[in-house]
């Protein structure tokens, strides 16, 4: 028999919902992710195309379903996450800006690893100019 919590999960997400029901209070460590239902590009980032919408799409290897990808990473603490928010945005203020639509590809192709970002990798300010208008 199925508890109130996922018979009314399976009504409201049928059909609209990808990840399977998690009691609550369950550890997001004991749900296993669904597959990810975004293709893997064979060359991240290489290929722009532009969409009916007038978008332009840039495929990249980033697997939003991937375990490291799921977690938050800046401290739960209130006034650590301050610290550590500060600290990013200082490092973000200094990269280099992307001038152009070619330099954004090459940097996204390395930006992810096996789906993740790059560690070793600054931010990425992308400049406005970097696209056609």
């Amino acid at each position: 028999m199925q508890s109130i919590q996922e018979l009314t999960f399976n009504v409201l997400t049928t059909g609209s919902f990808h990840r399977a029901y998690s009691p609550p209070l369950t550890d997001m460590e004991d749900v296993t992710p669904p597959a990810s239902p975004f293709p893997k590009p064979l060359q991240p980032a290489l290929n722009p195309v532009m969409s009916q919408s007038g978008n332009i799409v840039i495929e990249t290897s980033y697997d939003p379903f991937l375990p490291s990808n799921l977690q938050f990473h800046a401290p739960r603490d209130h006034l650590e996450n301050n610290k550590w928010t500060e600290n990013e945005r200082a490092v973000a203020a200094n990269t280099e800006p992307i001038l152009e639509l070619e330099d954004l590809k090459l940097k996204l192709a390395s930006h992810y690893v096996g789906g993740v970002k790059n560690p070793h990798q600054p931010y990425l300010q992308i400049s406005t100019s970097a696209f056609p208008r």
